[in-house]
């Protein structure tokens, strides 16, 4: 939140370089979430006849598969969302006058 005191001055938004920070914050929050998708990935490893796949995936094993496909992409998704913002935030930081927004080094 901006100090409502009118004699201090805005301080600039301060961008960093690199999108590392970013990356690693969401990457942290996704392997919690990879973690918590781990007895589904047990149970995929367990199952290895190909033949009953369809009856497989329609069973409780198979539900969990799904919801493991679907937190891996959401793993994925966010890292790219992750990356994608911090690019515009670069750009943003770069084409504005240093006391508006910054790129830390």
């Amino acid at each position: 939140m901006t100090d409502l005191n009118p004699d201090t001055p805005d301080k600039p938004i301060e961008v960093s370089a690199s999108p590392a920070p970013a990356q690693t914050a969401t990457g942290a929050r996704d392997i919690l979430l990879l973690v918590a998708a781990l007895p589904a990935l047990v149970a995929i490893l367990g199952k290895r006849d190909v033949k009953a796949l369809i009856d497989w995936l329609a069973s409780e094993p198979g539900l969990a598969f799904v919801g493991l496909l679907l937190a891996i992409g959401t793993a994925a998704y966010r890292q790219w969302h992750a990356r994608r913002t911090h690019a515009e935030q670069l750009k943003m930081a770069e084409a504005t006058p240093d006391r508006v927004a910054i790129v830390k080094k």
